[in-house]
């Protein structure tokens, strides 16, 4: 090449060899020129730097990686479960995973079913109506799909659900990363793209994803049994005295601003030592199972009910006053007008009862329940 040219001492261009495959070359050149400073020869020298550029990039990759997922795990360590903490996940592995343009979070329902929880680039209040079963997984280590319409076998109306708000038709190719925790499917994770191809670095960015998020989740799964535990009494599913405690004390300082009532209704079962002796301490069990189900069947969601230890039990009613007391002692009695049953046994349940008014009794949780307490012992005496 000689004549009035641009001089370019180094660029990059790609090749393709006889196989097919791309390389990228890097050039360097040389030009000789005349007297009067045209460039009359042009020497070039090329070197493949393919590998050192794939090199440089996957460094590269890897430190964005390696931060982003430290930012991703502190939020989820420092956050509950919600529509918005799965969507954060989702967002956040999209921009970190190299050629990832869209993609989905499913969660396995109670039926078993997949179901969409989250999507990027897709709309989530269409994809909903969807549900899957899982044994669509083909792994459960994270692989590519080339075809979306090959991998499951779906019907006309969620094929035409997915073409039109989930773009299958657009997708090029989906990362599949299947979730299990604790030894169950949990769920999974859909990485998309439309104008690129998965290379090694995605997946191996998608199995990186996949342990760490497993661990992840099923730290949370089990602080939220821990939490739950805690929360609710073991046996009858009401809340414990903790946090019984907790919540009314919530309660009556919202209650206090407004100016309004609450009642606490304290209660036992007449004679609990009795049915323990007689019957043993499983037919005791389920008889402060029943008893806590059939209260739990008539007071108001926005009423607390626990049980406090043993058979002692006590129901907070927002907004109620004496006369609302007596009637809901009076629902409760009939709830007992039929005897517990249980196989071949049958035990006719009666009940003592006290109750105390915020804030006509007091302003302190503990003497509220201390006096309704007392006037439940004074009614159960004179029962003897």
């Amino acid at each position: 090449m000689q004549g009035n040219l641009k001089e370019v001492e180094f660029y990059k261009n790609e090749i393709i060899d006889k196989e097919n495959k791309r390389h990228l070359i890097s050039w360097h050149n040389s030009y000789v020129k005349n007297a009067d400073g045209k460039i009359t020869h042009t020497m070039s020298s090329g070197i493949d730097v393919t590998k050192e550029t794939k090199y440089i990039e996957l460094l590269k990759y890897n430190s964005i990686f390696s931060s982003e997922f430290l930012k991703l795990t502190n939020y989820i360590l420092s956050n509950s479960p919600s529509d918005e903490f799965y969507y954060k996940i989702l967002e956040k592995l999209i921009r970190i995973v190299p050629h990832a343009e869209a993609g989905s979070f499913l969660l396995k329902n109670a039926q078993g079913l997949f179901e969409y929880i989250a999507t990027y680039g897709y709309e989530l209040k269409k994809l909903k109506s969807i549900k899957f079963k899982p044994e669509y997984l083909k792994s459960y280590d994270p692989y590519i799909i080339y075809d979306l319409k090959k991998h499951a076998k779906l019907n006309k109306n969620i094929l035409d659900i997915l073409n039109k708000y989930g773009r299958t038709e657009e997708i090029k190719e989906t990362i599949m990363i299947p979730l299990i925790v604790n030894g169950q499917v949990y769920g999974e994770i859909t990485l998309d793209t439309f104008n690129y191809s998965f290379e090694d670095i995605d997946l191996h960015f998608a199995k990186i994803i996949k342990s760490n998020l497993e661990f992840l989740l099923y730290k949370i799964e089990l602080e939220e049994k821990l939490r739950l535990a805690a929360e609710y009494d073991y046996l009858t599913g009401i809340y414990s005295r903790q946090a019984f405690i907790s919540k009314i004390k919530n309660i009556i300082s919202l209650e206090k601003r407004h100016n309004k009532k609450i009642a606490f209704i304290y209660m036992d079962i007449d004679k609990f030592k009795s049915i323990n002796d007689n019957y043993g301490h499983k037919i005791g069990d389920e008889v402060l199972k029943y008893f806590a189900k059939q209260i739990s069947a008539i007071i108001r969601e926005s009423d607390l009910f626990a049980r406090l230890g043993g058979d002692e039990f006590i129901i907070a009613l927002p907004e109620v006053n004496t006369t609302g007391v007596e009637e809901v002692i009076s629902k409760i009695r009939k709830q007992f007008e039929k005897s517990f049953s249980y196989k071949s046994i049958k035990i006719k349940l009666h009940f003592s009862y006290g109750y105390s008014i915020y804030p006509d009794d007091s302003s302190n949780i503990d003497k509220l329940l201390e006096k309704a307490d007392k006037m439940m012992y004074q009614n159960k005496t004179r029962k003897k």
